[in-house]
C-alpha cells in the first residue's frame, strides 16, 4: 500500500501531545537541520510537497502556501524547519504554526519528507525536532492535523506519543485502525475493506491508469470544482471530470 493513498475516503484526523519528556535525537551525519532563512525557501517547500504527492500542480502549491503562511510569515524563520542533505538540498520540512483552535496555541503542520530521502529513518527525527522547537517557543501542548490519505504518517505520529482528539468523526479513525491495527486505536471498530475507499476516486484513478504511468494525482472538490491534477515525472496535467450516472469521464483541460 502506498504511503499516500488518495483513493481512501478522506477524513481529517486530529491528534494531540504533551510537550514534556521529549528527548532529543541526532540526525545521521549526511543530514542536518536548518531553519527557514530566505524567500527562496518557498520554492524548496513547494518542491518537497510536490515530490511527496501532496500537490500535483505548481499553481495550487504556491497558492496554498501563501493562503496558509502569509498570516505569520514574519515568524516563519523560527517556526519552519528543514532537513538538508550533504549536497545542501532541502529534502524534508515541518512547521510549528500558531493557532487558537480548541484551546491550543500551536499545531504541527505541513510535515513532509521527499521520497528520495524516505527509508532513512528521518520521519521521527524531524517530528521530534519540530516538537522541541515548539517547546523552545514556550508551548506546553500541541495539536496535529493529518488525514486518512497520509495513513503511514498518521501511524508514525501515534508511535511518537500523539493520541486521537475526539472530533465527532469516528470513520477516519476506523479507517486508520483497519489499515494499521495500531494499539492506540483499540477502542475503534475495524471496517470491511469495501468501506475504506472513495468510489469516485477509484474510478478516476482507473481512467488515469489508462493514460499515465508512475504518476501522482490529486482531486479538487472544494467550492464545487471538479479538477484532477496529475504529475508524471516532471510533467503536469490537468483534467476536468464529469460523473454521469456513475460513469466517470475525464476531459483534458488547458
Amino acid at each position: 500500500m502506498k504511503n499516500i493513498d488518495k483513493t481512501l475516503q478522506y477524513h481529517e484526523l486530529l491528534m494531540t501531545r504533551n510537550l514534556s519528556r521529549l528527548g532529543s535525537f541526532d540526525l545521521p551525519k549526511a543530514f542536518r537541520f536548518v531553519f527557514w532563512d530566505n524567500d527562496k525557501c518557498i520554492d524548496d517547500w513547494v518542491r518537497i510537497h510536490i515530490e511527496t504527492g501532496e500537490f500535483n500542480c505548481l499553481e495550487e502549491a504556491y497558492q496554498i502556501f501563501h493562503e496558509f503562511y502569509d498570516r505569520f510569515y514574519k515568524e516563519i524563520s523560527k517556526r519552519c524547519v528543514f532537513i538538508e542533505n550533504s549536497l545542501g538540498e532541502k529534502i524534508a520540512t515541518a512547521t510549528i504554526s500558531p493557532t487558537t483552535e480548541r484551546g491550543y496555541n500551536c499545531v504541527v503542520d505541513w510535515f513532509a519528507i521527499s521520497p528520495k530521502a524516505q527509508g532513512q529513518k528521518l520521519s521521527k527525527l524531524l517530528l521530534f525536532k519540530a516538537l522541541n522547537t515548539a517547546k523552545e517557543l514556550g508551548y506546553k501542548k500541541i495539536l496535529l492535523h493529518t488525514q486518512t490519505h497520509t495513513w503511514l504518517a498518521a501511524k508514525i505520529y501515534l508511535d511518537c506519543g500523539f493520541v486521537p482528539v475526539d472530533s465527532g468523526d469516528k470513520k477516519g479513525w476506523e479507517i486508520l485502525k483497519t489499515i494499521t491495527n495500531h494499539p492506540k486505536l483499540s477502542s475503534f471498530n475495524t471496517l470491511d475493506k469495501s468501506e475504506l475507499y472513495d468510489n469516485q476516486a477509484l474510478k478516476i484513478k482507473k481512467e488515469l491508469d489508462k493514460r499515465h504511468k508512475n504518476y501522482n494525482f490529486s482531486i479538487w472538490y472544494i467550492n464545487n470544482r471538479n479538477d484532477v491534477y496529475v504529475r508524471e515525472n516532471q510533467d503536469y496535467y490537468k483534467y476536468k471530470f464529469t460523473n454521469n450516472g456513475g460513469t466517470i469521464k475525464l476531459i483534458k483541460a488547458e
